[in-house]
Formats: structure tokens, sequence, C-alpha cells
């Protein structure tokens, strides 16, 4: 319990220091990591910003709206205490998948034969 009390207020004061820091941060989502440390949603409106939080390291945010050829997206990173977020702004009718960066590994070929 206290660990996710402690989540909660991190969420917070990245919520507080994204919006001084670019603006009146109106219509702000606010998504939160799950138990396995990710972040897999559909983007079904667009909001002034994202804030996706509750990662461990820097993730790595990627639209995966095209499966065959996902896009990085850029981001504000922000951290506090031991926990970061990612601030953004994205599409309607994306698809976006977030991970700490250490969760992906480099293939540099498949062979499915």
């Amino acid at each position: 319990m206290n660990k996710l009390v402690t989540k909660i207020a991190t969420v917070l004061v990245a919520l507080f220091i994204s919006m001084n820091a670019l603006g009146n941060g109106e219509d702000v989502t606010i998504m939160i990591a799950g138990a396995d440390g990710t972040i897999s949603f559909a983007v079904d409106y667009s909001a002034d910003a994202f804030l996706l939080a509750g990662f461990d390291e820097s993730p790595l945010v990627l639209d995966v709206t095209d499966e065959e050829a996902p896009v990085i997206v850029s981001y504000i990173s922000v951290e506090t205490g031991n926990d970061f977020a990612a601030y953004t702004a994205l599409d309607s009718g994306s698809s976006i998948f977030a991970a700490s960066a250490g969760s992906f590994i480099e293939v540099d070929q498949i062979d499915l034969y």
C-alpha cells in the first residue's frame, strides 16, 4: 500500500512539474505503468498532453499503429525520485506501447525458415 501511495504522489509531482514547464497543462491524460512495467493503449482522442508514468528508467515510447514499422515517439523526460515519466502529445487513432528501455532486446535478423 505504501508503494502505491508513493507512486501516486510521484505521478502528481511529475504532473505538476510538467504543467509548469510546458504551459497550462489543460487536458492532460495520465497513464501509470502496470505491474509488468508497460503501458499499452489506443488513443481514442487527442489531448493536449499525455503523461506516461511509473517507470524504473526512462521509457521507450513507440507508436505501433503500423506494427510492421513502429515509430519512436519523442517526449520530454520527467524524473522524480526513483520514477521516470514521459510527457508527450499523441495523435488520435494511434496505438501506443511504452516500457523501460531495458525491457527491449535488439534483434538483427529473424530466420523464419
